[in-house]
């Protein structure tokens, strides 16, 4: 996979992203920087070994990297403090058969939610999702958003749903309608028209 001639048949030039989980600093490194010029609009997410090597792999283009280890202690320490907790959230991610998880949504420049607020869209009552943050285009995180909240282009609206709900959102977003709009835009015939 460090060769480049083979990332590039494996499409690498098309695709939306890439993991890089090779066992060594260097390897990562070299990997998403291969990727990084080949498909500069590629999100990497990367291993990194240590805290020092998230710098480079930032600064050769990886959107995101993880530190197992760190991550583990982390995850041992909530394990401890907070086990009920840590072990839904854990079931939530190992859930394969379509059940909930944290699911998200993209509020588009010309998506008709724009300039409305959440109150108005009605998602809960009518996709059965609440919306506990938003993450602006700037990358602030709002948690439990009012319902006075307007929406923006850019917004990321994050919501605990299954793949089949997080679908409904994404028509009331799109339409900026609290209804059922894909009924509503059907001509109702008049009486007489019998």
């Amino acid at each position: 996979c460090l060769d480049e001639r083979v990332l590039i048949d494996a499409g690498v030039r098309k695709a939306r992203g890439l993991v890089s989980v090779l066992p060594d600093a260097s390897s990562n490194l070299y990997l998403t920087l291969t990727a990084a010029l080949a498909n500069s609009r590629l999100r990497i997410v990367s291993r990194a070994v240590d805290a020092g090597s998230q710098d480079k792999l930032a600064f050769v283009g990886a959107a995101d990297s993880v530190t197992p280890s760190s991550t583990a202690g982390r995850r041992m320490v909530a394990e401890m403090m907070s086990g009920e907790t840590t072990g839904f959230l854990q079931e939530m991610l190992e859930d394969t058969g379509g059940g909930y998880r944290v699911e998200e949504c993209r509020v588009t420049d010309g998506c008709g939610a724009v300039g409305k607020s959440l109150g108005e869209l009605r998602i809960s009552s009518r996709a059965g999702v609440a919306v506990f943050a938003i993450v602006t285009a700037d990358g602030e995180t709002v948690f439990n958003p009012p319902g006075d909240r307007i929406l923006r282009g850019g917004d990321v609206l994050l919501g605990l749903a299954s793949p089949r709900r997080i679908l409904k959102v994404a028509r009331i977003v799109a339409s900026g309608r609290a209804g059922h709009w894909w009924k509503r835009s059907r001509k109702r015939p008049s009486e007489d028209e019998g």
